[in-house]
């Protein structure tokens, strides 16, 4: 008899909760938020558009280029507008003369090689003569085409003429 008992007083403690053994659960959420993020640099080696140099009267057009650099997260939508510049006259890009304060050559950028869609700045939303994208989480690569037009004739004085465009990334 007292080897029953002993058994039955063992099992008892080993499990005391196996008959009324019981379970509760609770649910909580887990987040992300990922924000839109674009990069934009300007060129790559060279990162200046330069005209070249020309003798006298400029009378033919002088085209050059350059890029941007856009990186953007997969999907962000971005808008690229350049400003006109430190010497624009009535939405006329210009070069100013260092050496002749005053003297000025007209040039003009575009988003388009043919040279006739004019790279303007952007506005909330893009306008139409930004340029627009979606970013795929790559390097994309926007060509800016400029040109200094031969006509109407630009007759300068000698020197070095320069801007300075500030290019914005809205996205």
């Amino acid at each position: 008899m007292n080897l029953q008992k002993t058994v039955l007083f063992a099992a008892l403690v080993v499990s005391p909760f196996a008959a009324s053994a019981a379970n509760t659960t609770a649910n909580f959420g887990v987040q992300l938020t990922v924000q839109n993020s674009c990069t934009l640099t300007a060129g790559n080696t060279a990162s200046d558009i330069d005209f070249g140099s020309v003798t006298g009267n400029i009378t033919a057009d002088r085209d050059a280029a350059t890029s941007l650099t856009v990186n953007c997260n997969n999907g962000a939508l971005y808008h690229v507008g350049l400003n006109d510049g430190l010497n624009a006259s009535a939405g006329q890009r210009r070069l100013a003369s260092a050496a002749n304060p005053g003297q000025f050559v007209s040039y003009e950028l575009y988003t388009d090689a043919t040279r006739t869609n004019r790279w303007g700045q952007t506005a909330a939303g893009g306008t139409a003569n930004d340029v627009d994208g979606t970013g795929n989480n790559a390097d994309q690569t926007l060509t800016v085409y400029g040109r200094v037009p031969g006509t109407p004739l630009q007759s300068v004085g000698a020197g070095v003429y320069n801007d300075t465009i500030t290019a914005t990334i809205e996205f």
